[in-house]
C-alpha cells in the first residue's frame, strides 16, 4: 500500500468500508453488538471476496479467523476481570456509596469534574482503555449523572479520559510503544505526546458545556457548541505553538490560552467579547508582522 495514492487505494479497497458502515448501522440502531459483530465479519469475507484485488484463498480466510480469535483473548480477558469487579460493586452496593463520597469530596460541578478527570487517566494509565472506561464508568458515573449530567456526555467524558492516560505522562503506553518503533527517548516522547494532545483535554469539558456536540439538542446548539471549540482549539494551537504571523513572547502565549478556554464557556455575550478580543489580537499581530516585513523589505538593497 506504500506510495500509493488515497485515490488509487479507495478505488481498489474502498468497498472494505462497507463491513464497517454495516456494524456501526446496526449498533447505532440497537441491535445485540454480538450478532452486528458476526454479520461485519460474515459481510467482511463475502464483500472482500467480490474483487480481485481483495479476494483470499479459503486457507488465508481461515488463518485469519485464527489469528483473529488469538488477538481477542488480550481484550476479553481484562473485560471478564472487570465483570467481577462490576458485578461486586452492583451487589455490594459500593457504586453508590462511591459517588456520594465523590460528591461530598468534590463539593461542588467543576470539581466534580476535575475528580473524574484525573480518577480516568489513573485508572487508565493502569489497565486497558475498555476495562478503564468500565470501571470508571460504574464508579464515578452515577456522581456525574446526579450532578445534571447527560449520560451520554458522562460515558463520552469517562472514555475520552481512559484513552488519554494513553499520552499521559508518566504511563504513557501509546508514547511508549512509538518511542521503541522509533528509537527515541520514552520519556521525551510521552512529553511531546502529552503536548500535542493538550487541546484534546478540553473536548470531554466542551461536551458538558455544550452537549450539542454530541448531537444532543437542535441543530442550533450542534452548530454553536462545534464553532465555539474549533475556535478554542485554534487559540490553545497559537498558545502551544508559541507562533502567529511571527514568534510570540509568553504575555501573548498566555493570552490565547485564556481566550482559548474562555471560548469554551456556553454564556452568548461572554463569547461575543472573547471574539471580539480575540479577533482584534490577531489583527494586531497581523499587522505588525506586516509592518516588520515590510520594514525588512525596504532595508534590503536592490
Amino acid at each position: 500500500m506504500i506510495g500509493k495514492s488515497l485515490g488509487e487505494v479507495m478505488r481498489t479497497r474502498g468497498h472494505m468500508m462497507l463491513p464497517l458502515g454495516w456494524l456501526v448501522y446496526r449498533i447505532v440502531t440497537g441491535y445485540p453488538v454480538q450478532n452486528a459483530a458476526l454479520e461485519a465479519i460474515v459481510a467482511t469475507v463475502v464483500v472482500g471476496s467480490l474483487f480481485p484485488g481483495t479476494r483470499r484463498t479459503l486457507k488465508t480466510v481461515v488463518e485469519s479467523m485464527i489469528v483473529s480469535a488469538e488477538r481477542t483473548v488480550t481484550v476479553a480477558l481484562p473485560c471478564a476481570l472487570a465483570g467481577l469487579v462490576v458485578g461486586i460493586i452492583s451487589f455490594t452496593g459500593l457504586g453508590t456509596k462511591f459517588s456520594s463520597l465523590m460528591i461530598m469530596i468534590a463539593g461542588g460541578y467543576v470539581p466534580l469534574l476535575l475528580l473524574t478527570m484525573f480518577a480516568s487517566l489513573v485508572l487508565g494509565a493502569g489497565m486497558p482503555t475498555t476495562s478503564a472506561y468500565i470501571m470508571a464508568a460504574v464508579l464515578l458515573g452515577p456522581a456525574l449523572i446526579s450532578a445534571g449530567v447527560e449520560p451520554l456526555v458522562v460515558h463520552f467524558f469517562i472514555f475520552y479520559f481512559a484513552i488519554l492516560s494513553m499520552v499521559t505522562p508518566p504511563v504513557a503506553l501509546a508514547a511508549y510503544a512509538a518511542a521503541s518503533i522509533s528509537g527515541g527517548s520514552p520519556n521525551q516522547t510521552s512529553i511531546s505526546a502529552f503536548m500535542l494532545s493538550v487541546p484534546g483535554f478540553l473536548i470531554p469539558f466542551a461536551a458538558v458545556l455544550h452537549p450539542g456536540l454530541l448531537l444532543i439538542g437542535d441543530f442550533g446548539g450542534t452548530a454553536w457548541g462545534i464553532a465555539n471549540v474549533l475556535l478554542g482549539f485554534l487559540s490553545l494551537g497559537v498558545a502551544l505553538v508559541g507562533w502567529l504571523f511571527r514568534p510570540l513572547p509568553a504575555g501573548w502565549r498566555l493570552f490565547f490560552a485564556i481566550s482559548g478556554m474562555m471560548t469554551l464557556l456556553p454564556d452568548p455575550m461572554l463569547t461575543a467579547v472573547n471574539v471580539t478580543v480575540l479577533a482584534a489580537a490577531i489583527a494586531w499581530l497581523w499587522r505588525g508582522a506586516r509592518l516588520q516585513c515590510e520594514r525588512a523589505a525596504a532595508r534590503t538593497p536592490g
